[in-house]
């Protein structure tokens, strides 16, 4: 429809200019003393329009030749640009194709296409970071080829224009695959240094995150690995389930990490509700506490909780943690000095649940400790045979030797603790078995 209105008007333009050519009757007159010259005022418009057509691819073709230089800078810049690219995207497919020798090669040719280009085109802001993605290129594949130094040399080129250049998101993603390769490498001071230089917004985003708690954790920094993991868990980074089972390994290695009671009560007293209701970790806590010189009462005191859902319904704990517990209770036990409140919790849950063997020994030992020797003898003979807790049976028999001594009879104590070595000796044998290879 365009080209129909334009040829339209073409021809009406020419159909004008012909009526006013052929009834122009007039003339120009040039006067040169003496001469004087006629033309026809047809004449001197075309010759007025050729002369300016002329002028003007005059002047069009004077600007061409004097763009020629420039014309050529582009077209350099042009082809040193593609091959920049090329090189690039060349670089990247070999890297993930596990070919690093091509992927450094190519990054080392987006390098010098770079050099070119901003020879040419100097302050370009977009080669700036290409050549930032050129050396982060060529790092990573000198790390996979385990030239440590030229991957440092790259690593500080990046860095180095990146600071200058003022590119924020550059300097960060230089900063975290530094410390990335530096973790894989073991390096683990430089990793740290890596790490702290990151910004206070940037050192919070979950990539920088998972490599602080890989770092604390081969650093054997439970407590700092814990706080890491908490932020990590709040910012979804794991599964509910990876999330709990990690904390949970991080908890028990702090624990397990402290030397004295007042180490030990600053890492409970920062635990969360959470925390403290998984059945290991105050199972742990208590046996730490007591390991230190602790006393009962306070490990008593942190069971509790986990005692109270056992007793009001012993399904809502698994079966391995309710020995867990009940180990626990029973070490508290003989460390405690007041336990007429925890007696008669025992021996009420006994009368709730009298088909737990596990209640009924604590119930039996609670007596033991409370010096109810009568109670605590029969209590045992009738739960000890239904323990399928090997380290539970052998304190229970133990404790009826013990028992035994204290009424003279020799005999029945020295059988007491035969029975007792003779499942503990069982029971490592059977460990052994279990962690032997087979044939």
């Amino acid at each position: 429809m365009r080209i129909t209105f334009w040829l339209i008007s073409l021809f009406g333009a020419a159909s004008a200019l012909a009526l006013f050519a052929s009834t122009n009757d007039g003339t120009v007159s040039i006067f040169y003393p003496p001469y004087r010259i006629d033309m026809s005022l047809n004449l001197v418009l075309v010759t007025l329009f050729g002369l300016f057509g002329l002028i003007y691819l005059a002047a069009r073709a004077v600007l061409a030749l004097l763009a020629l230089p420039e014309r050529a800078r582009d077209w350099r810049a042009v082809r040193h640009e593609t091959a920049l690219r090329s090189s690039l995207m060349n670089g990247l497919i070999q890297l993930q194709a596990g070919r690093f020798t091509r992927a450094r090669r190519s990054a080392l040719a987006a390098l010098t296409s770079e050099a070119n280009l901003s020879a040419i085109r100097p302050g370009d802001t977009q080669s700036a970071h290409m050549r930032l993605l050129a050396h982060l290129l060529a790092a990573h594949s000198a790390h996979a080829l385990r030239d440590d130094t030229e991957r440092d040399a790259h690593v500080q080129g990046a860095l180095a224009l990146a600071q200058k250049l003022r590119i924020d998101d550059g300097q960060e993603a230089v900063l975290l695959r530094a410390a990335n390769w530096a973790l894989s490498a073991r390096d683990l001071p430089a990793a740290r240094g890596w790490l702290d230089q990151l910004s206070s917004g940037a050192s919070r985003r979950t990539a920088a995150l998972r490599l602080r708690l890989k770092l604390d954790r081969e650093s054997s920094r439970s407590i700092q690995a814990l706080e890491t993991a908490r932020l990590l868990s709040k910012h979804k980074a794991f599964t509910s389930l990876q999330a709990r089972s990690l904390i949970q390994a991080l908890v028990l290695e702090s624990i397990d990490a402290c030397h004295d009671k007042d180490a030990l009560l600053q890492i409970w007293a920062e635990l969360n509700e959470a925390e403290t209701a998984m059945p290991q970790i105050p199972c742990r806590a208590a046996s730490r506490w007591l390991a230190l010189g602790g006393d009962g009462e306070k490990a008593l005191s942190w069971l509790a909780p986990l005692w109270l859902r056992w007793s009001g319904n012993p399904a809502t704990l698994e079966d391995s943690h309710k020995a867990q517990l009940a180990q626990a209770i029973d070490a508290a036990l003989s460390h405690a000095q007041a336990l007429a409140d925890w007696l008669s919790q025992l021996e009420g849950a006994h009368k709730r649940w009298p088909a737990d063997p596990r209640i009924a020994y604590l119930t039996a030992m609670a007596c033991f400790y409370s010096t109810l020797w009568g109670k605590a003898q029969q209590m045992l003979e009738r739960s000890l045979p239904r323990l399928t807790d090997t380290a539970l049976k052998v304190r229970g028999w133990q404790a009826l030797a013990e028992l035994a001594q204290k009424q003279g009879d020799a005999e029945r104590a020295t059988q007491a603790l035969q029975t007792a070595f003779g499942l503990g000796v069982a029971d490592r044998w059977q460990a052994v078995a279990a962690d032997k290879p087979g044939p």
